[in-house]
């Protein structure tokens, strides 16, 4: 598979492979701006929501005017030094920090299937590779095997190989 160097390489093209980015409108430079963009997810939002009872709590109707109550009490972003930086404002302290804490394990959740994915291709693209040159290098012996035998020449780089046969000849 092609690799771009980026260890996070994966969570970009999710990001920038997706509808948004094919409309051009997610730009994401960087590894904290994906995982900035993924905490700011309106799935993550609403995993939220239902976890901790926020609509009861916000007393709002529905789903959406529940979600844009939630985008209130959020901040996201990253710093320059990539540092990503999460802040959950909540009447009860307790349950910010739960909130907050909880956005933090999906985003991990989340990495961790990911890569274990992206593991499970590489290990898959790799082995198939390794049979595929196998098959290729069993084909060209046989091939090398039957010039040899066809011609009656020894194509062997071994060295003991050619002096054993220079003394036959």
């Amino acid at each position: 598979p092609s690799e771009t160097g980026d260890s996070f390489g994966t969570l970009t093209g999710l990001i920038q492979g997706s509808a948004l980015g094919s409309l051009g409108l997610v730009t994401t430079s960087s590894t904290s701006d994906v995982f900035v963009e993924i905490l700011r997810s309106r799935t993550l939002h609403e995993a939220a929501i239902l976890r901790f009872d926020l609509q009861r709590v916000y007393h709002r109707k529905g789903m959406d005017r529940t979600l844009r109550e939630f985008r209130h009490h959020i901040d996201v972003s990253s710093g320059r030094s990539g540092i990503v930086h999460l802040s959950f404002e909540d009447r009860n302290a307790k349950r910010a920090a739960d909130v907050a804490n909880y956005l933090f394990t999906e985003l991990d959740r989340f990495n961790r299937e990911v890569y274990g994915t992206r593991a499970k291709r590489t290990r898959k693209f790799l082995e198939e590779r390794l049979a595929d040159t196998r098959e290729r290098l069993a084909e060209a012996q046989n091939h090398l095997s039957g010039y040899e035998l066809e011609h009656k020449v020894i194509a062997s780089p071994d060295q003991a190989t050619m002096e054993g046969a220079a003394s036959l000849m």
